[in-house]
């Protein structure tokens, strides 16, 4: 059966309501938004290029080891300080290099609730000291601040360093300490800077977090790459490394960046892994009887569901263990 149509009635009311139908007829204007795609070019760190800063020739150089794999390289490079500079990135010196990039140390003040804590902390310089609970409260305070920035990570490794050069540094004092608490791990020994710097490219990645104590005329220093304008990560050292004329070109490229840090004020910074930055302890010149009396931890993965270590690099860990075989059936009866 067809059904009846009821007959169209010519509506003679004004239509108000907006038209929200969209429009299809084609855009001829040109699109000047600039497209920002993803960049999938993988970064092979040019050797010939066009420098983004160059050191002013009045820039002081300090002789460095650098160590990648099986290959260490000793070459003079250009020393700058930036304590002047607050922040670093923003600073605008022709005398500083410029930072096009994120990335890099990050320098923070201590809050004033864990001065009390970074007290206790400084105990563990004195070789005769025994750690206890105090150091480990001292740890978990400032853990508590450190996972507020690295929320995935733990404190683990506790490394006191009391640093002395020249005639009083020749022989570092021995350090014959009971074991300490589990807790808590101790490791030395006391030496000398030696201003060198070891690309950890393939270790796990773990981030230090670095306090320096009474002195800091040994601050750790960090390669800098002019040609690119960035902190020089593990990865692309290591490339660098790969090219025959690495010692001819290291010089050109990079540079030390160091700050003198003010009491109660850390940096951290990943130590490992392909993002992790290539630093070392840097002897300022000039001030070669200086010392140096700081605490480092390192900090690393934690897998709360699991509870326990992650190793290797976060897009590269270890997979675990496999189970052991099957003991063979006993055929003694």
């Amino acid at each position: 059966m067809e059904l009846l149509k009821e007959p169209a009635t010519t509506n003679t009311t004004p239509n108000t309501t907006p038209n929200t139908t969209p429009n299809t007829t084609p855009n001829t204007t040109p699109n000047t938004t600039p497209k920002t795609t993803l960049n999938t070019t993988p970064n092979t760190i040019p050797i010939s290029n066009t420098p983004t800063w160059i050191p002013p020739p009045t820039t002081p150089t300090v002789g460095v080891s650098i160590k990648s794999g099986k290959t260490t390289i000793q070459v003079k490079l250009p020393i700058v300080d930036l304590s002047s500079c607050n922040p670093p990135s923003a600073c605008l010196s022709p005398d500083c290099p410029p930072f096009t990039k994120s990335g890099g140390p990050t320098y923070r003040s201590i809050p004033p609730p864990l001065h009390g804590s970074l007290e206790s902390l400084s105990r563990l310089l004195d070789p005769t000291y025994q750690p206890g609970e105090e150091i480990a409260e001292a740890r978990e305070c400032l853990e508590a601040w450190f996972r507020t920035f690295y929320p995935g990570y733990k404190l683990r490794h506790i490394i006191p360093r009391s640093t002395l050069s020249g005639p009083r540094g020749s022989s570092n004092h021995s350090c014959t300490v009971p074991p300490p608490p589990s807790s808590v791990r101790r490791s030395f020994p006391l030496q000398s800077p030696v201003l060198r710097f070891h690309v950890d490219s393939d270790h796990t990645d773990f981030v230090n977090l670095w306090v320096p104590f009474t002195n800091t005329s040994y601050p750790l220093g960090f390669l800098y790459d002019h040609h690119l304008g960035e902190y020089v990560t593990g990865e692309m050292a290591a490339k660098l490394f790969a090219s025959p004329s690495v010692r001819s070109e290291a010089p050109n490229r990079y540079a030390v960046l160091y700050r003198f840090l003010p009491p109660q004020t850390c940096v951290l910074f990943q130590s490992g892994g392909r993002l992790g930055l290539v630093h070392g302890s840097v002897g300022v010149p000039g001030r070669e009887e200086g010392e140096r009396e700081s605490v480092e931890f390192r900090g690393q993965r934690y897998d709360e569901g699991r509870g326990g270590w992650e190793y290797g690099t976060e897009d590269r860990a270890k997979p675990p263990p496999p189970p052991p075989p099957p003991k063979p059936p006993d055929t003694s009866a």
